[in-house]
């Protein structure tokens, strides 16, 4: 199994630097063939498609909070087919509910189940993005991502947030096999640079080992890869550098 062209860009990277409509089009001139969408999409979905179709776009996954799937279902999977989104993806939590017992984590993972059954039975597929906290190891061994994942919710992993938790993304690569069916790929910069950025880097100018990740995302199953940027102070740059990145690992070449 191959993760190859149509490459994504999870437009959340480009928040800072409205409007959408441009954006879109730079990041079609760049190369991308499809963006990840996210919450500020599915109010006018109708007017985003348009535009999608417009630059030649498509968005094969959404990002979706699990609130608002709980609360308002029916409007967010409207949103959903209206954009041809196939892969719904919950993304976090609030910051405030980021702290929870063994208990508490298992109650997320059955509300995503919950969830998912919901989602699958009108045709998507679903799944969970992760950050850092789902790393912070509980009192009897385990971690919030395995209580989160269960034994039925795929994995969106986003390979740096698992790097900056000080874990080893290859390992939860080989422990999920077959349950990774995308890569978030973005880089972690050097001690003390980009400190403007957050600390994270274009993919390829950090230093993480994506020629190594990429290897093994690939043999975990996963067959999307979308570019994300969470701070970045120039967001065509990012894109820029991650649409080269990207092409690079999908043609195996050296770094």
């Amino acid at each position: 199994m191959t993760i190859s062209n149509p490459f994504s860009f999870q437009i959340f990277s480009a928040r800072e630097f409205p409007p959408v409509s441009d954006q879109l089009k730079t990041i079609s001139s760049l190369g991308f063939c499809s963006i990840e969408a996210y919450r500020a999409l599915y109010d006018e979905p109708e007017a985003i498609r348009a535009q999608l179709d417009e630059n030649g776009l498509t968005a094969p996954t959404g990002h979706f909070a699990l609130t608002a799937l709980e609360d308002e279902f029916e409007r967010h999977v409207d949103a959903a087919r209206i954009l041809g989104i196939k892969r719904i993806i919950v993304p976090s939590l609030p910051f405030d509910e980021r702290d929870k017992d063994i208990a508490g984590w298992q109650d997320i993972g059955r509300r995503l189940d919950v969830l998912r059954q919901r989602v699958v039975d009108i045709g998507f597929t679903f799944g969970w993005h992760n950050h850092a906290f789902e790393f912070v190891g509980l009192p009897d061994g385990s971690f919030p991502i395995e209580h989160i994942l269960g034994d039925t919710i795929d994995w969106q992993m986003d390979v740096a947030w698992v790097a900056k938790a000080s874990h080893d993304p290859i390992e939860w690569m080989q422990k999920y096999s077959d349950r990774i069916v995308a890569i978030h790929v973005k880089d972690l910069a050097l001690e003390g640079e980009n400190e403007s950025e957050m600390g994270w880097a274009d993919p390829g100018k950090g230093r993480l080992p994506w020629d190594e990740y990429w290897k093994a995302a690939e043999q975990a199953g996963a067959t999307i890869a979308i570019a994300e940027h969470d701070h970045p102070s120039d967001y065509e740059r990012f894109a820029k550098n991650a649409i080269a990145k990207l092409q690079q690992l999908a043609n195996g070449d050296a770094a």
